[in-house]
């Protein structure tokens, strides 16, 4: 039997949107071979270049910071394009190994505009494929 606490929760907010993205790992690895460094810059930023690079298999890391990026776009609903580009999103690995996202100054005034106090972002990755979602809270 579950028991309900009577006791609310002030942490807990209101759901505002959610957003996922599968990349297929292969596919992606091909793209960095092909496209190189432009397609990176135009996509991560310092500290996310960094970190993927300076893992064994980079395009794994890479791949998962793209879902995020793409997730947390949709989340918001506006996708990669005018409101947010690839650049206003930024995924850092924290100290808990959950993933955290960082937003650029544009990204965070549509984020007031939007009153969202938390985004959310769980990676996972299996050998063929990484996917992410993302929860934007209010």
């Amino acid at each position: 039997m579950i028991k309900h606490s009577k006791k609310q929760d002030n942490t807990a907010g209101k759901f505002f949107g959610m957003g996922i993205d599968i990349v297929d790992i292969p596919r992606f690895r091909k793209t960095l071979v092909n496209r190189g460094s432009r397609f990176i810059n135009r996509i991560f930023l310092p500290s996310e270049k960094k970190y993927c690079g300076g893992k064994p298999n980079p395009w794994i890391h890479y791949a998962g910071r793209f879902a995020s990026k793409e997730a947390v776009a949709k989340a918001f609903g506006t996708g990669i394009g005018k409101e947010l580009n690839w650049l206003d999103i930024e995924i850092i690995s924290s100290d808990s190994k959950a993933p955290v996202v960082k937003l650029s100054p544009r990204a965070k005034r549509l984020l007031l505009r939007r009153r969202i106090k938390n985004v959310l972002v769980s990676i996972s990755h299996t050998h063929a494929h990484t996917a992410a979602v993302a929860l934007l809270i209010a």
